[in-house]
């Protein structure tokens, strides 16, 4: 399989691998492989124990490299740019925004488009939800119980 991304997704086990955690990332890094379009690496955390190095020696599979850092990183994380808003903006107008970009959070900025703050979806929903009047979820036909 040809592949042209430049980055690969990791399969890791746990960090100390025995023999069932490094050949379940080879092979689901190899099925991975077959299916998607995205190269997966199978990776190792740890050292490997004899009985693991004899059944990679056995059937002739490649040791996977190992990885001393597993944390995420900034680099791993796929970001997606989005407008930034004012900070008068109204939580409807906000929510229209938030689901027409299909986005969880919009950033607060200012008219030289530096960052003051967030609007997450879960900021909207708890503003509703501290609503005490029950008319108006009535009104909004909005099902509650008392």
């Amino acid at each position: 399989m040809d592949f042209e991304q430049e980055n690969a997704v990791w399969v890791i086990g746990h960090r100390n691998p025995d023999t069932d955690s490094i050949c379940a990332a080879i092979a689901y890094a190899d099925l991975q492989n077959h299916l998607s379009e995205t190269k997966y690496e199978p990776k190792r955390a740890g050292n490997l124990n004899e009985e693991t190095k004899y059944v990679l020696r056995k059937f002739k599979v490649k040791i996977p490299a190992y990885v001393d850092d597993v944390r995420t990183q900034l680099k791993d994380i796929a970001f997606r740019r989005t407008i930034g808003v004012s900070s008068s903006i109204s939580l409807k107008r906000a929510w229209e925004l938030m689901t027409t970009s299909k986005v969880v959070t919009l950033p607060i900025t200012d008219d030289g488009n530096e960052l003051l703050g967030l609007i997450v979806n879960g900021d909207i929903a708890e503003s509703y939800m501290d609503v005490l009047d029950t008319r108006i979820l009535a009104e909004a036909r909005t099902p509650y119980k008392i």
